[in-house]
């Protein structure tokens, strides 16, 4: 009994060596990815951590915590129109509010600009409008 104590405390001591400056490895995979790009492969991930941060993880660590993060993106854009659905109800109240809240710009104009911002996203919108604007 005493010998199966002993060797379980050195397995959770080493969880917390699991961070190496203070970022974990799937925080480190996570900047990796940023970096690198989405479409990365394990082995270049693995050796950016290790230059990056010093951490050593295998390349089978690597691919599953991209495959972890991949996950956790796809639930967080499939919940993102759900809650984008939800205040939908709400532009009745926005519609007393007087034009001098919202600049002098048009309610509807408002409302075309978020609908175009959910279909071709924020950054092409920007672009174009910054094309526009020339």
């Amino acid at each position: 009994m005493a010998e199966t104590t002993s060797t379980q405390q050195p397995a959770a001591t080493s969880k917390p060596s699991a961070k190496s400056n203070g970022i974990t490895k799937i925080d480190g995979v996570k900047a990796a990815l940023a970096k690198l790009g989405q479409k990365a492969k394990p082995l270049a991930i693995k050796e950016y951590l290790k230059k990056e941060f010093g951490l050593d993880i295998s390349t089978d660590v690597a691919s599953n915590y991209k495959k972890t993060l991949a996950k956790r993106a796809k639930k967080a854009k499939a919940k993102a129109p759900a809650k984008a659905a939800a205040p939908a109800p709400k532009p009745a109240a926005a519609l007393a509010a007087p034009k001098a809240a919202t600049g002098g710009i048009p309610l509807k104009d408002i409302q075309t600009l978020k609908e175009l911002v959910g279909r071709v996203g924020a950054d092409h919108l920007k672009t174009l409008i910054d094309l526009l604007g020339r």
